[in-house]
């Protein structure tokens, strides 16, 4: 289950694994040393797309970041694939036609409106990284499948 907290505090400890200061880590990602220190203290989250970028940049599983599961290895198969909205999308609603549930059944599954769900599907919103783990621990898949970083859906 996701926790800002557990997000932070993994965030932290990557950050100074790599012996990085705030400044260091946030240059690459295009964010300031201050978005960075409000992640690590379960203030605020990154975008998708930036928690794409920093599985990428330092080879560790969004899913071990998001906290569901312990294991930090990125998944072999798909190497080198970068995050897609539109993957995310697609395989969302692959997902949901695969298990037979509508966009409402769905959305009570997880506790979001059918609208919100529907949006997720067609790219106009994104999930948070909340919202990212419950529909990955929902279908049983990874989020690096969900966001198109492997093609493995399993979680490591």
């Amino acid at each position: 289950m996701f926790s800002p907290k557990k997000f932070g505090d993994r965030l932290h400890a990557l950050r100074k694994e790599q012996k990085l200061i705030l400044e260091k880590f946030a240059e690459p990602l295009g964010v300031t040393k201050q978005a960075v220190g409000r992640w690590e203290k379960g203030e605020r989250q990154p975008s998708l797309a930036l928690l794409s970028k920093i599985a990428e940049s330092y080879e560790i599983s969004t899913d071990y970041l998001l906290g569901l599961s312990d294991r930090r290895e990125q998944s072999q198969q798909g190497e080198g694939q970068e995050y897609s909205p539109k993957l995310l999308s697609e395989r969302m609603k692959f997902l949901r036609k695969q298990k037979g549930l509508t966009l409402e059944q769905f959305g009570v599954e997880i506790g979001v409106t059918k609208q919100t769900t529907s949006r997720w599907e067609t790219g106009l919103r994104q999930p948070s990284l909340e919202m990212l783990a419950k529909v990955a621990e929902f279908y049983g898949v990874s989020a690096d499948y969900l966001l198109g970083l492997s093609d493995k859906r399993e979680r490591m």
